[in-house]
């Protein structure tokens, strides 16, 4: 689908971004502020997955933030990604950047669907700045879903989630090094 991502770069640099990739606007550190509009809507499930990452990669800025985030919402269940660590996985991280309260019940219930695995890590990241109610509780809850607890921890860490205490004192006996370390410093963070 080259006439998919030719017609994007022509757009691009219709607005003066001279770029002979997407990548380019990340790489070579442009402000874009002014593409974000044009990226959001080449956000497309059917283009090749390359291009489409290389897009949800340059949304991956707090300058897309509110705009993108209910488009990459809708595109999360709707890309293809086996292993969870791929393009799926990549959209998670663009929210958890970009995410905003407006799309926190849709992130919520994303991130509790374990059929998305390890792609839903990066959504309990985007939780953190929620102001819902809920989002306490999805995160403990979280606590016992091997592919996010480490990204759960993270994130209660830096809610400071006094009534996970007790969970996460639990996990400071995790089997993996990393888990018992983010379990210790979100327990440091609650008693602060």
């Amino acid at each position: 689908m080259k006439d998919f991502e030719g017609s994007l770069l022509e757009k691009l640099h219709d607005r003066g971004f001279a770029v002979d990739e997407i990548s380019d606007l990340y790489n070579k550190r442009y402000n874009y502020k002014s593409a974000i509009s044009i990226l959001i809507g080449f956000l497309n499930p059917k283009c090749d997955p390359c291009t489409l990452e290389q897009i949800v990669r340059a949304l991956s800025v707090k300058w897309a933030k509110p705009a993108a985030a209910s488009a990459l919402v809708r595109l999360f269940p709707q890309v293809e990604d086996e292993s969870g660590l791929g393009l799926r996985w990549t959209i998670a991280n663009a929210l958890a950047v970009v995410a905003d309260d407006s799309v926190c019940e849709d992130i919520i219930r994303y991130a509790e669907d374990k059929k998305f695995g390890r792609s839903r890590e990066m959504l309990a990241l985007a939780l953190i700045g929620m102001k819902s109610p809920k989002v306490d509780d999805v995160l403990i809850k979280l606590l016992d879903d091997d592919d996010v607890v480490g990204h759960a921890l993270i994130a209660i860490g830096k809610r400071r989630v006094e009534q996970a205490r007790d969970r996460v004192e639990l996990l400071k006996s995790h089997p993996k090094a990393w888990i018992r370390k983010e379990a210790k410093k979100a327990l440091s963070k609650m008693t602060i």
